[in-house]
């Protein structure tokens, strides 16, 4: 069933793009490189319905931006099916019980997700002595606000909510503020590891599962 939805989606993608190409070259009389520029729009609205990489036939003087959205594009569909089980039950292996081999294969696996490709290198090597996977069902809480510091957290995928409780200075009333969301690739409870200070918020899973 998913394989003739997919087709049908890439059939339906085909017949737009044609239709609305064709249409904006006509009416609006685009070319060269606002026409690619028009197609890579539509390419953009229908990525999330393609599982299968999406290739630009036509080769323009943009073809480096093509080559640069292209890369994203994939890199991001590779972080939402990063982990193997290899992968997660090397990285469920005690710290302090992980060979030399174990750490190379985190450490090259970690050149490879977006979360970990800002630090530099000598940090990702650190971090492969210390770090630990975790799956974490919907609803679950990661960190509570007050509580001690000991661990900072990268999403791997899923999503976590993050809310704090303020305390009114005249009434004494206290009220709970939603301060938005996190994502896949987002980092958390930095602040408070590296100040040594309480949680300054509550985060917790939003997606059906998240894995840090």
């Amino acid at each position: 069933m998913s394989s003739l939805i997919k087709s049908s989606l890439r059939k339906s993608f085909s017949a737009i793009l044609i239709r609305r190409s064709t249409l904006r070259i006509r009416t609006n009389k685009l070319k060269g490189r606002n026409m690619f520029r028009a197609i890579v729009r539509l390419v953009l609205e229908f990525m999330e319905w393609l599982s299968e990489e999406f290739v630009i036939e036509e080769i323009s003087d943009d073809i480096e931006i093509n080559i640069k959205m292209t890369k994203k594009l994939i890199q991001k569909k590779i972080d939402k099916k990063a982990l193997t089980s290899k992968d997660r039950s090397i990285l469920l292996i005690n710290p302090l019980e992980r060979s030399s081999s174990d750490k190379i294969y985190i450490y090259e696996l970690f050149n490879k997700l977006r979360v970990f490709q800002k630090y530099p290198e000598e940090h990702r090597k650190l971090l492969t002595a210390v770090c630990i996977y975790q799956y974490i069902p919907r609803g679950r809480v990661i960190v509570r606000q007050g509580h001690k510091s000991w661990n900072l957290y990268f999403i791997l995928d899923g999503e976590v909510s993050l809310s704090r409780v303020v305390t009114d200075n005249i009434t004494g009333d206290t009220m709970e503020i939603d301060m938005g969301s996190m994502h896949s690739g987002d980092i958390f409870g930095e602040i408070a590891l590296l100040h040594m200070i309480p949680r300054t918020a509550t985060i917790v899973t939003k997606s059906k599962q998240s894995e840090s």
